[in-house]
């Protein structure tokens, strides 16, 4: 199991431990997350889901979330060095079955943002949200097969050149 299969099955038996009021005692995997100046929680004001909150020890903190790869990492031609993808199934516990995630990562000269889909899932749109407004829509045209991207509200543009 990797370094971190072991820390998040730590982490998830503090979950569990913490649920049933115990005190948990952090196996030595888990001590270097526990030695830092962050700390992992879990929410439990939300029914439907498990939310995780990481967040720093130390009152007036600031808090960041860096993915990188390893060091030499050579490029993944599909996946790029370091990405995360957010899914509506486990690819653990459903391995072959269609799956379609959020995708935010970064390649050689550009970050990426939008959508993946496996193992025979359609594809996605992509939507750009501001609190419950849909201000613009990535959609495929089903009848050539050709991007379109949809701007709901006005266009605002300086400084820019029309290029045919």
């Amino acid at each position: 199991m990797s370094k971190l299969g072991i820390a998040l099955t730590a982490l998830n038996g503090l979950f569990f431990a913490g649920s049933l009021g115990l005190s948990p005692i952090a196996p030595p995997a888990f001590a270097q997350f526990l030695a830092t100046s962050f700390n992992i929680s879990q929410r439990n004001d939300v029914s439907f889901a498990s939310v995780a909150v990481a967040r720093p020890n130390e009152p007036g903190k600031n808090m960041a979330f860096d993915i990188v790869p390893g060091e030499g990492a050579i490029s993944n031609s599909d996946s790029g060095y370091a990405w995360q993808d957010i899914c509506n199934i486990d690819p653990i516990r459903h391995p072959g079955s269609p799956i379609f995630c959020a995708r935010s990562g970064i390649k050689d000269g550009w970050a990426e943002f939008g959508s993946k889909n496996y193992d025979g899932a359609g594809v996605r749109n992509v939507r750009i949200i501001m609190g419950n407004t849909v201000g613009a829509e990535l959609s495929i045209d089903p009848s050539n097969n050709d991007p379109v991207l949809t701007i709901k509200g006005r266009i605002k543009a300086r400084g820019y050149d029309i290029v045919r």
